[in-house]
């Protein structure tokens, strides 16, 4: 027994449990395994100090590795997070609302929120069939009004149903008087294209000022004017003090401003061009398009759907994440930049980061990094095959809820890997980039694609495999894996995702024998923010131009320069 060990056994028997939950916690690091004695008498302090749904998960842990006990212990940790207040309980509450009389919007949707938030797998995957058929097969109308589109594109194979989600995060519609009273507008044909991007607040978007700081830093200022707006002051001296990217940029805070009294703030500002990087993500104004800004906004970088009820002209991609035949989807025009819709500074950070967790050696880490909203049964299904097909396989994620946790490691568990599962403890945003680096193989959700994670690890040099499906967010990840060269990584099915997994662990394991490193692909697009400036510039001149000769707005497509 180790000293710590003994140390928080003897601060039990003295009846010092918080105590001796901070003696364990070294001992509780990611781990390929931690000892049988330590999950247990974590969980024991754990329901001291009125934890339960903490103790659940050591409780169930600890089955997975002690044998005969195992059965007893999972039954005790199923009770404990049933019971739990933040746990089985609250989704209880959630599911009898939702059950309690005719079809509610409102009820419905805080119970799909409840789920995808604890990862409840199995009910998550019937409640999405029940949805589903009530949109497409019943008729039911209120049936739009439950997913917001961002939510609703999380599990949505269908383009089309992702069009028509009407649960809009503005009370301020979109209507065609203001639309054309905004393209009227338009300014004189002379002088800098005036461009405004318009960010959400970060806490909401942490990873944006990393894309678009060199961005900025690369817009050409004499043919640009450039206008950065943000949700607050704070938020706009922290972009400041980032970088000096914003040397020649307005900075424009929105401190306290309604969606109306922002736009007519921002017209006052004169803009060719106003882009949100938001859309129907979370922190987005839709409110502020809405009530018309430019004669020309467009959404780069958003959510990755259609932008139904948003009053926007273009969205920005590029051919691979919206190829033909999208278009009878999306309201908005198309523009389509050459080779990548993003670019970013490839990352110096350590591929052997002190991040990493202790495994066994030969085992291979598999990274699927991002919220546990985004892990569908289909996702989660595969997963747990890989580990399976792969015995040294490890799969790393982020911490959760403490019940998306408990319900994560019970459905992978149910299949025997369960122990191969490790939840990161640091959830800050600089903590998830190393462990991407970290990662020897990152892994793509379905249908919804990570997108700041996905990136994060295609610019560490990790390879990633995607399953490419029909919708743009299930399409962002093939597209960030083409633009930085890893075709190789590109699934067309199920089959073939554990196939390209299976033959990159394979790969890996042959290269550490052979003291070989991996190939990487700095000069490839997704690399280049100079570069890909030069064809954003280009797309904004000939949305600006279009907007200032009286033109209608219409696809566009960029060749390369």
């Amino acid at each position: 027994m180790s000293p710590a060990l003994q140390k928080a056994f003897e601060q039990y028997r003295q009846d010092r449990p918080a105590q001796a939950l901070v003696t364990l916690q070294p001992l509780l690091v990611p781990t390929a395994q931690v000892d049988l004695q330590v999950l247990l008498l974590a969980g024991q302090c754990s329901m001291k100090t009125g934890e339960d749904l903490r103790a659940a998960n050591y409780f169930l842990r600890a089955a997975a590795f002690s044998g005969t006990s195992e059965e007893t212990l999972r039954t005790l940790a199923k009770s404990l997070a049933r019971n739990a207040k933040e746990g089985g309980a609250l989704v209880a509450q959630t599911r009898k609302a939702a059950r309690a009389g005719a079809f509610d919007p409102e009820a419905e949707a805080a119970y799909r929120a409840s789920l995808r938030h604890v990862a409840l797998v199995e009910e998550m995957l019937v409640e999405n069939q029940r949805l589903r058929d009530q949109m497409a097969h019943r008729g039911n109308a209120a049936a739009f009004a439950v997913d917001h589109p961002r939510d609703h594109l999380l599990w949505s194979r269908d383009e089309d149903l992702n069009a028509r989600q009407m649960r809009i995060d503005t009370e301020i519609a979109m209507t065609p008087q203001a639309r054309a009273a905004r393209h009227a507008l338009r300014r004189g044909a002379e002088g800098p294209v005036r461009l405004g991007y318009l960010l959400a607040a970060l806490d909401h978007a942490p990873d944006m000022p990393r894309l678009l700081l060199p961005i900025l830093a690369a817009h050409d200022k004499a043919s640009f004017h450039l206008v950065l707006i943000c949700q607050n002051r704070a938020d706009a001296a922290q972009l400041k003090k980032q970088s000096k990217a914003l040397s020649g940029v307005d900075t424009v805070p929105l401190d306290g401003l309604d969606d109306d009294a922002a736009a007519k703030h921002l017209r006052a500002l004169d803009l060719d061009v106003l882009i949100d990087l938001s859309g129907h993500g979370q922190g987005g104004r839709p409110g502020i398009l809405n009530s018309g800004v430019a004669p020309v906004q467009a959404i780069w970088c958003g959510a990755p759907c259609p932008s139904i009820g948003i009053d926007c002209d273009y969205v920005i991609a590029d051919a691979v994440a919206l190829p033909p035949g999208s278009e009878a989807d999306y309201r908005e025009q198309f523009c389509l930049l050459p080779e990548t819709f993003i670019a970013a500074e490839p990352t110096s950070a350590s591929r052997q980061s002190a991040s990493r967790p202790l495994l066994p050696d030969g085992a291979v880490l598999f990274g699927a990094f991002g919220p546990a909203e985004r892990f569908t049964p289909q996702t989660l299904t595969l997963w747990r095959s890989l580990l399976q097909r792969l015995e040294n396989g490890f799969l790393w994620l982020d911490p959760q809820h403490p019940f998306a946790e408990f319900n994560l490691f019970d459905f992978m568990e149910a299949g025997g890997v369960g122990r191969r599962i490790i939840f990161a403890q640091d959830a800050s945003t600089s903590a998830r980039r190393a462990r991407c680096a970290a990662a020897d193989i990152g892994l793509d959700s379905t249908p919804c694609g990570g997108f700041a994670e996905t990136l994060d690890m295609l610019c560490a040099g990790v390879p990633v495999v995607t399953l490419v499906g029909s919708t743009f967010a299930s399409r962002r990840g093939a597209s960030l894996l083409c633009a930085a060269g890893q075709t190789n990584g590109l699934a067309r099915d199920e089959d073939d995702y554990l196939t390209r997994a299976l033959d990159l662990a394979e790969g890996i394991m042959e290269r550490r024998g052979a003291q070989i490193s991996a190939p990487t692909a700095a000069s490839a697009p997704l690399f280049d923010p100079a570069r890909f400036v030069v064809h954003l510039q280009k797309a904004i001149h000939s949305m600006a131009e279009r907007a200032r000769s009286g033109v209608e707005p219409q696809h566009l497509r960029i060749d390369v320069l």
